[in-house]
């Protein structure tokens, strides 16, 4: 909802009011500039890598049984060769979109184009960063010092089902 009112306030109201550097609305001057030279737009070779490109960037090293990061593990058979192959002190560029994290992003060093790995284990549902921040934060109340995959997830889905109980709570009571 956040993404779609923010689209909203940008293309729906700023762009078509007076700016006052400008002088002008700043979609007038967008399409002042683009009579005046057609390639103005950029349009990127691959959207996909664009978009990947603005996600957050995460380093690790690339262990036996897949990248580790925020206590959960991923993995793919893609990455057999690298795990073969990599140096001791070799580093990879991870990217994850925090509005789900069931899925990262690795730049291959050897070819600039991105591997998409999975969770290790398929079978779990996608999250936001932020639902998996609070189960860690929710495993670590209770106690717990060694986090492992399958905490967060019986974490989460206890705060889901809590959360959908209330909702229907407060619905009956309508």
């Amino acid at each position: 909802e956040l993404e779609k009112w923010l689209v909203l306030s940008i293309t729906g109201t700023y762009h078509h009011r007076i700016h006052r550097t400008l002088g002008l609305p700043p979609i007038t001057v967008f399409e002042e500039a683009l009579k005046k030279d057609p390639k103005f737009i950029f349009h990127p070779k691959n959207s996909k890598n664009f978009f990947i490109d603005f996600l957050p960037v995460y380093k690790r090293k690339l262990q036996r049984d897949g990248f580790h990061l925020d206590h959960v593990v991923y993995y793919s058979d893609a990455l057999n060769s690298y795990i073969l192959r990599q140096r001791k002190d070799q580093i990879y560029f991870l990217r994850r979109d925090p509005r789900d994290i069931s899925l990262i992003y690795v730049l291959c060093p050897d070819s600039d184009q991105y591997l998409e790995i999975p969770y290790r284990t398929l079978s779990w549902p996608s999250i936001t960063l932020w639902e998996h921040r609070q189960a860690i934060k929710d495993i670590k109340t209770k106690g717990e010092q060694n986090i492992n995959e399958q905490d967060r997830k019986s974490t989460r889905l206890n705060s889901s089902h809590q959360i959908i109980s209330y909702a229907v709570f407060c619905l009956k009571k309508k």
